[in-house]
């Protein structure tokens, strides 16, 4: 089924998350934000709308398509489902926990509209817990997953004796920031390139006042064990900028790596919550 990227500004219809400092024990929500929008290319003189629900994995991909309500037919349908497919978002998370949403889209067609005859446009946005998900998606491996590393994230936290550990991690522009002096590079695991698997790997990381990293505690590994494991290994040989602001005991941060086959590991930093630092050594504004 053939299908038409748009530019980017069409994902610009997707509301934004708040910024704002969340309250005590609350984590900051991230939506998930559109980074490759696809409209299918069929002719057809029938005009109307496809409204689908999309299953956004923790890394951005789409990985479940449904129907929700339809006034095409069904061969209309079936391009609609396979461009929403190619759809690719930053994934949706809550404090250090990357996590599936789902967004309803409208994909409108006019066969009388100059230029393109399909119009995509956002109807909802769910990047909330397990019991706020739409009922569709409810039994998904993905909501299931990510229910389990929020869980060892709100544990994790109680055992530290920090009630907002997870849920409220020091970011860039607050007080005091963090941000990597030396980077070592993870390794991507065998076994994952053989499988051709993606994915993300988020951990918390106690850092000195030096820099040096003391302690780390991996949250999640998605969809593999092994990636967790290969990203811990690098990041414990990572370097932070120094800052005799943080406590005496260290000062925890969020260090959130994706590895993708197409262009190998990144440093996820699309909640500014961790990146390299300046010219200077502080963290970027």
């Amino acid at each position: 089924m053939k299908s038409i990227i748009l530019p980017l500004l069409f994902a610009s219809v997707l509301a934004q998350a708040e910024t704002a400092k969340a309250p005590p024990q609350t984590p900051i929500v991230k939506l998930p934000e559109a980074t490759l929008a696809v409209v299918p290319f069929v002719k057809s003189k029938s005009a109307g709308f496809v409204d689908v629900g999309l299953l956004i994995d923790q890394i951005g991909s789409v990985e479940k398509v449904v129907v929700l309500r339809s006034a095409l037919n069904r061969e209309l349908e079936k391009a609609v489902i396979s461009a929403a497919k190619d759809w690719q978002f930053s994934p949706a998370t809550r404090g250090c926990v990357a996590v599936p949403s789902s967004i309803a889209l409208r994909f409108i067609h006019d066969p009388k509209a100059t230029g393109r005859r399909w119009s995509p446009g956002i109807l909802e946005i769910y990047a909330e817990d397990e019991a706020a998900m739409p009922a569709w998606q409810a039994d998904s491996k993905q909501v299931k997953d990510a229910a389990q590393a929020l869980a060892r994230a709100r544990d994790f936290a109680k055992s530290d004796g920090d009630a907002n550990l997870a849920a409220e991690t020091p970011r860039v522009g607050e007080e005091p920031g963090f941000c990597l002096v030396k980077f070592h590079r993870p390794v991507y695991p065998i076994a994952a390139l053989k499988a051709q698997v993606d994915g993300i790997a988020n951990t918390l990381v106690l850092v000195s006042r030096s820099g040096e990293v003391l302690d780390t505690e991996l949250l999640q590994s998605y969809p593999r064990s092994d990636l967790g494991a290969m990203s811990q290994k690098a990041i414990r040989r990572w370097r932070f900028n120094s800052d005799e602001r943080r406590s005496p005991e260290g000062g925890w941060t969020c260090a959130p790596v994706t590895f993708r086959i197409n262009t190998g590991y990144t440093l996820d930093n699309s909640n500014n919550e961790l990146s390299l630092c300046d010219a200077d050594g502080q963290p970027k504004p």
